[in-house]
């Protein structure tokens, strides 16, 4: 999940995914927060901005656990081997500032036909 501002790419998540009574917050101090949405779907939710080395991703198990949840990932620049199968969303002002604009790409088994 690509976007400028921390507060609007949390509000984006919240949004988009209602964790079953659970409060959606931001993982950045601790990396990595787990939601259950409902039995089928769980989702792990990164925020790699304080991470610096790719060394360091092994540590949290994002590569170890990748098909056991639905992995939101913010900031995933520092991830050079991208998966296969993934959507990547872009989200970015538009001029009016108080509106967002979607960018969706598609890879892999999601790539659509």
């Amino acid at each position: 999940l690509h976007y400028p501002l921390r507060r609007q790419r949390q509000m984006c998540i919240r949004d988009r995914f209602k964790a079953k009574k659970e409060e959606v917050v931001s993982p950045t101090y601790n990396i990595v927060q787990y939601y259950t949405i409902n039995k089928n779907i769980n989702i792990a939710h990164y925020d790699l901005y304080r991470i610096k080395r790719i060394k360091e991703l092994d540590n949290i198990g994002i590569f170890n656990q990748e098909y056991l949840f639905l992995n939101i990932i913010e900031w995933p620049d520092l991830i050079k081997k991208k998966h296969k199968d993934r959507i990547e969303i872009l989200l970015k002002h538009t001029k009016t500032h108080d509106l967002r604009k979607a960018n969706v790409k598609y890879f892999g088994r999601f790539k659509k036909k």
